[in-house]
């Protein structure tokens, strides 16, 4: 209770469904196999069913977002690395081959689809080449740097005491013989979690939402703390002690969630009232009815309306116009045409919203509906507007 807690207090965890949250477990399963092998298994090989497990929980990132692939690669490298180092090279390639396999597996039923639909080329330009080529802040060495370091202070302002038990677990797990022995895993280790961290911050953006992925390594924290308390006490022997402390703990972490968690101030909201809702039971009186989410990412109204996007850029993305130009100027075209019949739109309440500057929108769509609502700390203003038939 008390790990989850902490993982679900960080400020970084935002209001789910993210890259990061979906990809939590993935990296705590790979996290725990590799610690067990270093305790339990090295120096003997890895199994072939871990790296078979291991590849495709890699193969899972890869599609899901694949800049957490650092993790990954210093993971199944350390674990190469054992087996170089003890000079069984045709070992090494064969476990390298079944985690490429597990990877495999993962992918292919996106090739499965992407293939039957004819949408392989698109997939792969759209996800590789422009996430590549568009996405990054052109940075100098040590402004890339500075990122991870800004984006570690920020997150340790915001909340100190789970940022704490992520950093100096991580550290004395990490150089304590304790946890782990070999000094190649502890190193492999370090490896890992540095991969993670460029992989993350290495296109020189950070999101409020990028520091969540290193949330599993709270565990090394508690690992910490829990064995140090075995030290001084010892174990807890009697199990009416163990469930009276399970209790207290769930009630603190319940607590203190209420009190701490960013996202509790929804809980009083009343759900017709939220904009997504709202808008969803105008736009549905309209049989049929088609939506552009314009000018900004995906604000749950495909959702709540249950329409299917009949558009290619139903959203917009981070990325500069000047990078890639391709989706304003299109979503502004599906406006100039009216391919759609209504159009959602999010801006600052300082705004000027009589004058939004997006070529024949008034011509062509009328204000239906204006509201205010908080999205995070940040409050917004949502436009509605309808098609002028």
């Amino acid at each position: 209770p008390l790990l989850s807690a902490a993982v679900l207090n960080l400020r970084s965890f935002g209001h789910g469904g993210s890259a990061e949250q979906l990809s939590l477990p993935l990296i705590a399963i790979s996290l725990y196999y590799f610690i067990r092998y270093f305790k339990e298994v090295y120096p003997q090989p890895m199994p072939i069913a871990w790296l078979v497990l291991n590849g495709a929980l890699a193969g899972c990132v890869l599609w899901i977002k694949y800049s957490f692939l650092g993790f990954w690669l210093g993971w199944i490298l350390t674990v190469l690395f054992c087996l170089i180092v003890n000079k069984k090279f045709l070992l090494a390639t064969k476990s390298a081959l079944y985690f490429l396999g597990g990877m495999l597996a993962a992918t292919l039923p996106w090739i499965i689809y992407f293939g039957i639909h004819n949408a392989i080329r698109d997939w792969l330009h759209t996800y590789f080449i422009i996430n590549l080529t568009s996405y990054p802040i052109d940075l100098t060495i040590r402004e890339r740097i500075m990122v991870p370091i800004d984006s570690l202070q920020r997150q340790l302002s915001i909340n100190p005491l789970a940022v704490s038990l992520l950093i100096l677990g991580a550290i004395l797990f990490i150089t304590n013989r304790k946890y782990l022995r070999n000094p190649i895993s502890r190193v492999g280790l370090a490896v890992s979690i540095l991969g993670l961290v460029v992989g993350v911050y290495g296109g020189g953006r950070d999101y409020h939402y990028y520091f969540f992925i290193f949330s599993p390594l709270i565990v090394l924290g508690f690992t910490v703390l829990l064995g140090l308390y075995a030290d001084e006490y010892g174990r807890i022997g009697s199990k009416l002690a163990f469930a009276l402390l399970l209790l207290v703990s769930l009630a603190g972490s319940l607590a203190y969630t209420l009190r701490f968690q960013r996202n509790t101030y929804m809980l009083s909201w009343d759900r017709a009232a939220q904009v997504q809702y709202r808008y969803a039971a105008l736009i549905n009186q309209t049989e049929n009815a088609t939506l552009l989410n314009f000018g900004f990412l995906d604000g749950g109204f495909y959702t709540t309306t249950g329409i299917t996007p009949n558009l290619k850029f139903f959203q917009a993305q981070n990325i500069d116009y000047a990078a890639f130009p391709l989706v304003v100027d299109e979503q502004h075209r599906y406006i100039r045409e009216q391919l759609v019949d209504y159009v959602v739109m999010q801006y600052m309440p300082a705004d000027d919203i009589e004058n939004i500057p997006v070529p024949h929108l008034y011509e062509n769509y009328e204000l239906i509906s204006t509201q205010t609502q908080l999205f995070g700390e940040t409050e917004f203003i949502y436009l509605l507007f309808e098609k002028i038939k």
